[in-house]
């Protein structure tokens, strides 16, 4: 298998271990780039519980499928982003040159590039200049100037893409990122764009991306509503970094998974100096239950959603699974939305008194 086209590293090294003597269940995997959906499967089937990887994939990255189904589910495969964004910057710019020298203009690296995964530009200058090929070509160069010549190119990018300061030198308020946490049909829509429009904010949501998505592209099963919802995440993410970076606030409304979007989040976060105010939509299981079931069965959200085909499942995760704040810091707020009854300006009262105390 190690000469056929499935040499992928991940599975080379699970292939490489000594099943008879050593229990991979008790291994940590250690991974430069997010697994693919062939190596998450391949993890899930030998019962490993434990990896780590040092940079996000939105291009081909399989850690989405750990939830996919209940018996990807069960495995309870913990992977966990390594958090460090220097590495991470540095190993999507070696792809991203790695893949233009392989063929210049290549479409692989644009959901790197629109998941605002830093890096990209890196890469870019790096397969422009040549200069690291050159050194790989015999030129003698030791690590040290590799290291200069990634360090001076870096220091370029960050200089192009710095956003300027005021006139007067003041440094900006922090821009507040206002997020919808909860379980489906929690009211985390509703409630989002309404208090968007009282804090005079603008609103990003998944499924607008998404449905946008279904009226362009068409829609057609489960698994192909869920292709969608990564790009939609992907577009989500990228247009949140750009209203940052223009140093506005930004209300965000997902489903939002600890171990898939944590790590996107604290990188807005470190980028962009932003605060993180977290609404957290409750309502008893039954409740959920009741207006997912309602939601699919009533034609009133977009076809594309699928939402019928997944009723067995989301019955089972929506009474039993918990949908918790974020580990972001910053601050939380729960809103019980099970009698419909919500208290908007109060709401907003709330979060204009933190924006002011944390700034």
């Amino acid at each position: 298998m190690l000469a056929t086209v499935w040499r992928i590293a991940e599975m080379n090294a699970l292939l490489s271990v000594d099943h008879a003597r050593v229990n991979v269940k008790e291994c940590v995997l250690y991974t430069t780039l997010e697994p693919c959906a062939l190596c998450v499967g391949a993890i899930r089937m030998l019962g490993m519980k434990d990896m780590r990887y040092a940079a996000r994939d939105p291009a081909a990255g399989g850690l989405g499928l750990l939830d996919a189904t209940d018996f990807m589910r069960r495995g309870g495969v913990h992977a966990e982003h390594l958090g460090c964004l220097e590495l991470e910057a540095a190993l999507i710019a070696m792809h991203t040159s790695a893949l233009l020298s392989i063929h210049p203009g290549n479409p692989a690296i644009e959901p790197w590039a629109a998941a605002g995964l830093a890096g990209v530009e890196l890469g870019r200058k790096l397969s422009a200049s040549g200069e690291l090929r050159r050194m790989a070509d015999g030129s003698g160069a030791s690590i040290a100037q590799a290291i200069d010549a990634l360090t001076r190119l870096n220091g370029q990018v960050e200089e192009e893409q710095a956003p300027s300061l005021p006139a007067s030198g003041a440094a900006t308020p922090s821009p507040m990122v206002l997020l919808l946490i909860g379980a489906p049909a929690s009211g985390k829509s509703t409630l989002g764009r309404r208090l968007a429009t009282a804090l005079g904010m603008p609103y990003l949501s998944k499924d607008l991306f998404k449905e946008t998505l279904f009226d362009t592209l068409g829609w057609d099963d489960r698994g192909w509503s869920q292709q969608l919802g990564s790009a939609s995440m992907a577009l989500l993410f990228r247009s949140a970094a750009a209203l940052l970076k223009a140093g506005q606030p930004v209300t965000l409304d997902s489903t939002f998974y600890p171990q898939l979007h944590e790590p996107q989040l604290r990188a807005l976060g470190e980028r962009y100096s932003c605060q993180f105010v977290q609404i957290v939509c409750t309502a008893p299981g039954p409740t959920l239950v009741e207006r997912f079931e309602r939601r699919a069965l009533s034609g009133e959200r977009h076809p594309g959603h699928a939402d019928a085909a997944s009723l067995d499942e989301f019955r089972s995760r929506l009474l039993t699974e918990r949908w918790d704040a974020l580990d972001l810091g910053g601050s939380v707020l729960t809103v019980d939305t099970s009698s419909g009854e919500l208290d908007i300006e109060g709401l907003a009262s709330s979060i204009r008194q933190l924006s002011k105390a944390t700034r």
